[in-house]
């Protein structure tokens, strides 16, 4: 059983340790299995399964970028009392510690994978 004590937005904070644990994610388009590990959800895992093209990767810059951009964002909408506590707190956290070069392995989109906004999506919901 996946112990989720902070599951929101697709991110799991304390998965099972077993690898092979599976949890099931839904959308519009239906329902499919994500890793308990995985810090995405189902509109990523469904881009894995679907669209793994190639072996070149989003340049670490690239996400980098949107880790600033999500980050002066969040600051903006929190001043402006648009984004609650919470939120920001985690938000910047987040975005403190990819800058870090934290999580890189989180991020697993392929050059020609990106079209469907899957990297965006991973920025503000865990897609």
């Amino acid at each position: 059983m996946v112990d989720l004590l902070a599951r929101q937005g697709g991110i799991v904070a304390h998965p099972d340790p077993n690898p092979a644990t599976m949890l099931f994610e839904s959308d519009s388009l239906g329902q499919v299995e994500v890793p308990a590990l995985a810090l995405w959800g189902v509109q990523t895992q469904r881009s894995l399964e679907h669209f793994s093209i190639g072996h070149d990767l989003i340049p670490r810059e690239m996400i980098s970028a949107y880790a600033m951009l999500k980050r002066a964002a969040a600051v903006a909408n929190h001043a402006g009392r648009r984004l609650d506590d919470e939120r920001y707190e985690l938000t910047v956290r987040v975005c403190d510690g990819i800058l870090a070069g934290q999580q890189h392995n989180v991020f697993p989109f392929h050059v020609w994978m990106i079209g469907s906004t899957s990297l965006a999506r991973r920025f503000t919901k865990g897609g």
